[in-house]
């Protein structure tokens, strides 16, 4: 047959039992297939895991996906989100207690449950506070970004610590208070000035630690300090992961326990010496096995989904966002947005499921403009 003279094509050769090699007969329709745009999958596009989103030999790529009650492993996670392509799910009678599982899908009304109401008679210095260290010579638009972010997503005060050389350039937050400090013109800071940062230890609900930050190793050792001695509230992200010590069964030991991370693949990847192959194929697997270790840390895995993981094995899928948000700098402004709510009295675990929904959410305004 050839299949291009029809408008559309309903694959229903695979559903979500597969999890082998797919050959003969089977690999050649699906081989066939391959130039189709208009295909239409039922349950799940033939080929694709349904329990990790891995894929066979060979897969479909489907336009739309017609699911049933809710959404499998494989609709979400690594080839399995883009062959799946829209995703539409319809009841047939199971029952909410037929669903026994530590992951769960953000919706609106999630996150609606969780918001508090805006309290407007507080001042700036009593709905949050919070301390940034971050960019460097090379990356100065990674503290604006995350800066800028925290106070407009609501944070009362954020005090930028800025190594002097930049001061013109790292100034133009001008809703922040600057910290200059000393850099020898180096256009980062060192160790030399961990004293002046540790006054503002107790000052901050919040300590964004990360974004845009130099990669040298003075830089590095500055981290790694601040890091163990700091006790409080912490956002880490981007160049903050480099303190991090060899992936072990104490990982995480040597970073506040109030932590919230947010890598992106890559930067997991490093982090656990794996490669991003890998962790794209087994994703849940993996974040199981990191929650052991984080105790009452949170990591936000940032993606094409968004994945958030506890200490106690609950996994949270954050999946509103589009492409917009594979941008250079749209990570900075997640770290601004988590920090906001952390300032602000959410737990760590709301603040992330909540700041990374509301950054989703931003890019699709942005998106319909």
């Amino acid at each position: 047959k050839n299949l291009s003279t029809f408008d559309w094509v309903v694959d229903g050769i695979f559903g979500t039992g597969l999890n082998r090699k797919i050959e003969g007969d089977y690999y050649k329709v699906i081989k066939s297939l391959k130039m189709i745009n208009n295909i239409l999958s039922i349950d799940i596009p033939s080929g694709i895991f349904a329990d990790n989103g891995d894929a066979s030999n060979i897969f479909i790529k489907a336009k739309q996906t017609i699911s049933f009650t809710y959404p499998k492993i494989g609709h979400l996670f690594s080839l399995g989100y883009a062959a799946t392509g829209e995703l539409f799910l319809y009841p047939i009678g199971h029952s909410d207690e037929d669903v026994n599982s530590n992951l769960k899908l953000i919706d609106k009304d999630d996150i609606l449950d969780m918001m508090q109401p805006v309290d407007i008679s507080k001042h700036k210095y009593s709905r949050g506070k919070i301390l940034s260290l971050s960019g460097s010579k090379s990356y100065t638009g990674a503290a604006l970004l995350s800066g800028k972010a925290g106070i407009q997503s609501g944070a009362g005060v954020v005090k930028q610590i800025i190594p002097s050389s930049l001061h013109s350039i790292m100034s133009r937050n001008n809703e922040a208070i600057d910290l200059l400090l000393n850099d020898n013109q180096d256009g980062f800071l060192s160790l030399d000035s961990y004293k002046e940062i540790k006054i503002y230890f107790d000052w901050a609900d919040c300590f964004i630690v990360g974004p845009g930050l130099s990669q040298s190793e003075k830089s590095i050792n500055l981290v790694k300090k601040i890091l163990k001695e700091y006790k409080g509230n912490c956002v880490l992200d981007a160049s903050g992961f480099l303190s991090l010590p060899n992936y072990s069964d104490n990982v995480f030991s040597e970073i506040p326990g109030k932590t919230i991370l947010t890598p992106h693949y890559g930067e997991l990847a490093k982090i656990l010496n794996i490669s991003n192959e890998e962790l794209n194929k087994n994703t849940v697997e993996i974040l199981s096995d990191i929650s052991k270790k984080l105790g009452d840390r949170v990591l936000v895995l940032k993606g094409p989904n968004t994945i958030i993981a506890n200490g106690n094995n609950q996994i949270y899928i954050i999946s509103n966002g589009n492409q917009l948000l594979s941008t250079a700098g749209s990570g900075d402004v997640l770290t601004g947005i988590i920090a906001s709510y952390v300032s602000s009295g959410y737990s760590l675990e709301k603040s992330a499921i909540i700041g990374t929904y509301v950054h989703a959410e931003c890019s699709n305004f942005l998106l319909n403009e």
